[in-house]
């Protein structure tokens, strides 16, 4: 059965921040199947992933180039098909001096396009770009960038900011908890993607963003509202990525990178800023007329007024709705979920899902 683990190389394919499976676009990195490489391919580790989430805007999120770099400009192909790999970027003519001085190593290997039949041509490939903009490549481990630079998103008063090597130990998957891609819920036939493989445990960025947001609240219960707070009303729900025929799952950092996702990934993120806290949490699975995923939180002072509470291992856990704007935990009701119809639970870090009925 397919896996995520910490992986130390691998690039994107034009597009995608991972192949593998059609149903979970971001649950690999390509090429890490262990064959060997020329290394004069890759990049410093960094500088690939940087180059990797440039070309995958789903999972990175608009104006990541510039956020990451500090130029504007725009990664239109990641070459894998040629040797050496080419990144194929395009710009801004007045800018070009400027982005060739910072992303290359050696300004001397930039090739730029020429222009035929009005269309900038290069490697083969003809670009649709705007009519001011120069589109040059250079070989992918030629890329650099500054390890240390932070990438920063407001969401009003609070910041988060993670930097460019955190950034990369993310694509890498080492700060998550990993597992198998697929559950099954033992004496049914359904297959669930495995969410729980990337909550993040300990991470720093996300240890910075749990500490902003839950700065002057007192006691568990009202940091844990805080966090839900921000998941339900900073993170907007995207309707496209829910009704995809695939599956896409996104780890915490792109989520925030995108300020945006379904319930798969605002519980994948909610349930990494509980990691954070070192709180005690579950994940809830419906299957059936209604696929969905949440998060039950240890119930302690909370109340359960509007009965959404469950018993799992001898601990009692209460409903956090991820998608429900202003939910509060114990008292908001639902009307599109039917909680006695909850299918299964997964314990943190566990690749089985437990039935319920």
């Amino acid at each position: 059965m397919s896996k995520i683990e910490p992986q130390s190389d691998g690039v994107t394919r034009r597009g995608f921040l991972a192949t593998a499976t059609a149903s979970l676009a971001a649950a690999f990195l390509p090429g890490c199947s262990g064959e060997n490489r020329s290394n004069s391919r890759y990049s410093d580790p960094v500088a690939q992933a940087i180059l990797s989430y440039m070309a995958s805007p789903h999972f990175s999120g608009k104006g990541f180039c510039k956020l990451a770099t500090g130029v504007d400009a725009e990664l239109v192909l990641y070459d894998l098909t040629s040797d050496p790999y080419y990144a194929y970027f395009s710009v801004d003519k007045s800018k070009f001096e400027r982005a060739i001085g910072i992303f290359t190593r050696d300004p001397g290997v930039i090739e730029k396009a020429v222009i035929k039949d009005g269309k900038p041509t290069l490697g083969g490939y003809v670009f649709n770009v705007p009519t001011n903009d120069v589109v040059f490549r250079f070989p992918a481990s030629d890329f650099v960038v500054d390890p240390e630079r932070r990438i920063t998103k407001h969401f009003g008063e609070i910041q988060y900011d993670i930097t460019l090597r955190e950034l990369s130990l993310y694509l890498a998957n080492k700060p998550l908890y990993g597992g198998d891609l697929y559950l099954k819920v033992p004496g049914r036939e359904d297959r669930f993607c495995n969410h729980g493989a990337f909550v993040a445990v300990r991470e720093p960025s996300l240890e910075r963003l749990v500490g902003s947001i839950t700065r002057g609240k007192e006691g568990r219960e009202e940091k844990v509202q805080a966090l839900l707070d921000f998941v339900t009303e900073k993170i907007r729900y995207d309707f496209e990525e829910a009704t995809f025929s695939v599956e896409t799952l996104k780890r915490p950092n792109e989520v925030l990178l995108c300020e945006s996702s379904d319930c798969s990934g605002k519980t994948i993120l909610f349930a990494s800023l509980l990691e954070q806290l070192g709180e005690d949490y579950i994940l809830l699975v419906w299957f059936g007329d209604t696929n969905h995923i949440a998060v039950g939180v240890r119930q302690g002072n909370f109340r359960n007024n509007n009965g959404y509470a469950l018993e799992v291992g001898g601990e009692r856990y209460i409903l956090a709705e991820c998608t429900s704007p202003g939910f509060i935990i114990g008292k908001s009701r639902l009307s599109g979920i039917d909680f006695s119809r909850l299918t299964a639970v997964q314990l943190p870090g566990s690749d089985k899902l437990i039935p319920l009925r």
